[in-house]
């Protein structure tokens, strides 16, 4: 079992939620961080899997929002961990709207062998923009401004 991964934007939060106050903001793609871990190798091949929930934590799997992405550890360069990048936003990020979750997790290969993986990581969505009075349909934030989303 390999260390989890963190959502390195939301930290900022006082939750730990990744929302329109975001920096960067989420619009341009949510950060995935594998730590550094003395089991991880040089050469070693990092497989992030990312998922998105309709409701957070992991209520409702989305099959349309599931991402894999992959990195071969350097010994050198990744010495103080690595930073994926989830950037097909619109896909992946734009529906997760209000109380959504997202999960990631990672396995390690070496050599074409699966070694191990890593417990799972989740973090909350929401992208509600606060209005008072509330409209009936919520107002959601993103890069092409603020208002309602089918």
């Amino acid at each position: 079992m390999y260390t989890r991964p963190s959502f390195p934007q939301a930290e900022a939060h006082e939750n730990g939620y990744l929302t329109c106050t975001t920096q960067p903001p989420i619009w341009f793609g949510v950060e995935v961080y594998i730590p550094p871990d003395a089991n991880i190798l040089h050469g070693d091949l990092i497989t992030l899997r990312f998922q998105g929930y309709g409701q957070y934590q992991d209520v409702d799997p989305n099959p349309d929002i599931v991402e894999t992405l992959e990195h071969y550890w350097d010994g050198i360069a990744d010495a103080s961990g690595y930073n994926f990048w989830i950037r097909d936003v619109e896909r992946l990020i734009r529906p997760l709207k209000e109380n959504a979750g997202g999960e990631a997790s990672y396995l390690v290969t070496r050599a074409g062998t699966d070694v191990g993986r890593s417990a799972s990581r989740f973090v909350q969505f929401d992208r509600v923009v606060p209005v008072s009075p509330a409209p009936p349909d919520p107002i959601y934030c993103w890069i092409d401004g603020n208002g309602p989303e089918p």
